[in-house]
Parts: structure tokens; sequence; C-alpha cells
């Protein structure tokens, strides 16, 4: 069973908001954050002193700006998750 098979199962897919909300996406804005994204060095590595941190104080400030709450909760030292609602 296909993960998108289960996911409908569980939630039954609202077509009109479904296109709403696919209609609304600037394909542009994606691969700029993308791109973005993947500048940004996010591999875990202590000694060198990288981690997910700018990725993900990025995801943040940009959700932010878009007027969403956000909470960023560091579920280990250096290693944050973005919560966005």
């Amino acid at each position: 069973m296909s993960v998108s098979m289960r996911v409908k199962r569980i939630m039954p897919m609202d077509t009109k908001r479904t296109q709403s909300v696919l209609t609304s996406i600037d394909p542009e804005a994606v691969i700029g954050l993308t791109a973005d994204l993947v500048k940004i060095n996010s591999v875990w590595d202590p000694g060198a002193g990288t981690g997910e941190q700018a990725a993900a104080e990025y995801v943040a400030q940009g959700a932010d700006a878009q007027g969403l709450d956000v909470e960023l909760e560091e579920v280990a030292l250096g290693r944050p998750k973005v919560i966005v609602s």
C-alpha cells in the first residue's frame, strides 16, 4: 500500500481545498527555498562545528516572515526542530 493511499484512508481528500492550496504554491519560491537550504551546511559533525542549527533558523525566519507561528525546540544540543503552525 502506498503512502498516499494510507493518507487518503486517514484523511479524506477535500478536492476543492487541495486544489486551492496547490494553486497558491509559487514554484519559483519553492525552487528558491530549496536552493537556499541546499547551500546551508547542515551536516551533523560536532568535530567540525556544523549541524542543523543554521538550516532550522533559516526555515523559522522564513515561516515567521509569512506570518506563521514558529517554535524552535532543541531536541539535542545543536539539533533543533522547527514547529510551524
